[in-house]
């Protein structure tokens, strides 16, 4: 149970990024100064994020250690996809919030973060229904 229980947390802490698209697109409106301030929760949360994406794949396992199954095999697939992502969209904000820091235009770089974070927002809907669905 205990396991059970630690996965299932480490659902909800990705289903918390789900809202970061939208602190994205909210940032499009703010001075770099704001900018710089709003993002330092969300550079932790992604630190923390990355945490849990390992142990949630080794719950994960402890689980459901079936490899034989095609549902095992997407969701390892998708796993690996959102570990991109996640990593992927950690770069983006830290460039976002650097390029905030020194005052300059960093209309690029949060175009870039608005792009990842969608994805990584999608990837961990799917996996949250395949996990749902199963």
């Amino acid at each position: 149970m205990p396991v059970h229980g630690i996965h299932s947390f480490s659902a909800v802490v990705f289903a918390i990024l789900i809202l970061l698209p939208i602190q994205a697109m909210r940032l499009r409106r703010m001075t770099p100064g704001k900018i710089t301030v709003a993002l330092k929760p969300w550079r932790i949360f992604l630190q923390v994020a990355h945490l849990f994406l390992v142990i949630a794949l080794v719950t994960g396992l402890l689980l459901r250690p079936d490899f034989s199954s095609v549902w095992f095999w997407v969701v390892l697939l998708v796993f690996i996809v959102l570990g991109a992502l996640l990593g992927i969209t950690a770069k983006s904000l830290r460039e976002v919030a650097d390029t905030a820091k020194s005052r300059q235009p960093h209309s690029r770089q949060l175009q870039k973060l608005s792009r990842f974070s969608i994805l990584l927002a999608l990837s961990v809907i799917v996996m949250i229904l395949l996990m749902v669905l199963h």
